[in-house]
């Protein structure tokens, strides 16, 4: 599961989001606003902070297929 860092404009409108392992490396982040953690991401990808890996929906469904 992901914790996210929503990156909003002046009007709160969501323009992207970093995906990081944990909490603890989410707090590292300039935007970081308060917990926002147990998401679901598509796509694996490397934490923002510490690289390690994020587990997305694409690996799961393999694992569910294999």
């Amino acid at each position: 599961m992901a914790h996210l860092v929503l990156i909003e404009d002046a009007y709160g409108e969501m323009l992207d989001a970093e995906v990081y392992c944990s909490d603890f490396c989410a707090q590292t982040s300039a935007d970081y606003r308060g917990w926002h953690g147990c998401n679901e991401i598509g796509v694996s990808q490397p934490c923002e902070h510490c690289g390690e890996w994020v587990e997305g929906l694409d690996e799961a469904f393999e694992e569910d297929v294999a």
